[in-house]
């Protein structure tokens, strides 16, 4: 098929790209973008533009649903004759629940999207006689060159994917399938590319991202060390871990590296009590001695967390327990969540359900906590000098972009600062985080 006269000789050639969800998810999105690229697509700056939409879905919450629901169903009654593509976690779990999409497709063999978008131009099929039933993960990385990362000045690099955890509260597992890692020669390949291209900053995501090269005989440090050997100069910023499979020698090899010292660390409660009816992997004393362990080794560390309120079974004891915990670890940010039920986890069967009234309470008290450490651990920096890279204008003048540690960083000043790397003196806070100015060579 000559791809350029089918494209123009159809019409329909400009798409729009929504992600929903997580990192992995927008890498996945850039990908794609990619994919339809080379098929002869082009990507629409606007959705005003489009012919086709193409929505990387989420559903690791109701909210979630909620958003993607609203999304499909704005999109159809605003573009009747557009063709909707639908793919991601949502569509793997719920292709039979989901309305106005033309094409949907879960969470493996996207780069055959672009094929089936054709088909059904070249067929001027219905919607509803174009459907693709969805099949499971594949078992093995479904491996994306990734080149560049449109509008962004931190990459994202997905180099794990599938989790194998069964946490109980998580429906992922069912989504995303078992773990399986990039292998070793295509994230060194990507790395390269995307320093070569400018980036100075690789951020590394997964599905459980700790777990990379498991199969393979390797850790994530094996990748980083990896990346930093090959993609010089680089900053590497690590996604969401799981704490239990960090180990002391990791921690050593990565304070050799030019890793940022920002740490999310996967807890979802600070109660033992709960992590366990979560089947969650670690004692709250484990994590609180990993925390330790990297602020030792890296003392401009920000620790970030995620945290689950009203799980089935949380008594207010183990609400308090949980806050008490959180306050001595004194995070840099914590992102909160309302217990969400996902029907087929064990969490959606269990007894003594919280009411929605108690999560939405508990998530307001640990939302004072987590903004009162947020300020502390903010305020701390005054004084000293962060590295930070400039992302874009907040408003003409006055440049933003993020330290090594992921604090938001404002510098007034004359010019075009986007991706550029500069020393900042920090001389206060703001509500979003901290003001500096640009440490001069004399």
């Amino acid at each position: 098929m000559n791809l350029p006269l089918f494209m123009e000789s159809h019409g329909k050639n400009r798409v729009f790209f929504i992600t929903f969800g997580c990192k992995v998810n927008l890498t996945e999105t850039e990908a794609m973008k990619k994919i339809f690229c080379n098929e002869g697509f082009r990507a629409a700056s606007d959705e005003s533009e489009a012919d086709i939409f193409v929505i990387n879905s989420c559903t690791v919450t109701d909210t979630a649903d909620l958003k993607l629901k609203k999304t499909l169903s704005r999109l159809r009654r605003s573009y009747p004759a557009a063709i909707i593509a639908l793919t991601g976690c949502y569509s793997e779990i719920h292709p039979e629940k989901t309305d106005f999409a033309d094409i949907i497709i879960g969470t493996s063999g996207r780069n055959k999207l672009p094929g089936m978008i054709k088909n059904q131009i070249a067929k001027s099929l219905p919607p509803e006689n174009l459907f693709a039933e969805n099949n499971p993960p594949a078992g093995i990385f479904e491996d994306f060159s990734l080149t560049n990362f449109t509008g962004n000045t931190r990459a994202f690099l997905k180099i794990q994917d599938g989790c194998n955890m069964n946490c109980a509260y998580c429906i992922i597992p069912k989504t995303r399938g078992s773990f399986r890692s990039k292998p070793l020669e295509s994230v060194i390949s990507d790395a390269k590319t995307l320093c070569e291209n400018g980036f100075k900053e690789i951020v590394l995501t997964g599905i459980n991202l700790a777990f990379y090269g498991v199969e393979f005989g390797l850790r994530l440090i094996n990748a980083v060390e990896a990346i930093a050997d090959n993609a010089t100069g680089v900053r590497i910023r690590l996604g969401s871990l799981e704490p239990e499979i960090i180990s002391d020698s990791d921690i050593a090899r990565l304070k050799e590296i030019n890793v940022c010292p920002h740490f999310h660390l996967s807890l979802q409660s600070a109660c033992d009590r709960t992590l366990e009816r979560m089947n969650r992997h670690i004692k709250i004393a484990q994590y609180m001695k990993l925390v330790a362990k990297l602020r030792e080794n890296f003392p401009l560390a920000a620790i970030t967390t995620d945290i689950i309120v009203g799980f089935p079974g949380e008594t207010e004891e183990d609400f308090a327990i949980s806050c008490a915990n959180i306050e001595k670890i004194g995070f840099a940010n914590i992102h909160i969540f309302p217990y969400s039920k996902r029907e087929g986890t064990a969490a959606a069967d269990m007894p003594c359900q919280i009411p929605e009234n108690v999560k939405k309470n508990r998530a307001k008290i640990l939302a004072e906590i987590a903004e009162k450490s947020r300020r502390e651990f903010e305020q701390s920096f005054i004084g000293k000098t962060l590295n930070v890279l400039f992302e874009k204008e907040k408003t003409p003048g006055f440049h933003r972009g993020f330290s090594e540690n992921y604090i938001h960083v404002e510098v007034s000043g004359e010019g075009s600062w986007r991706n550029e790397l500069f020393p900042v003196h920090i001389t206060g806070v703001t509500g979003e985080g901290l003001l500096g100015e640009i440490v001069r060579d004399n």
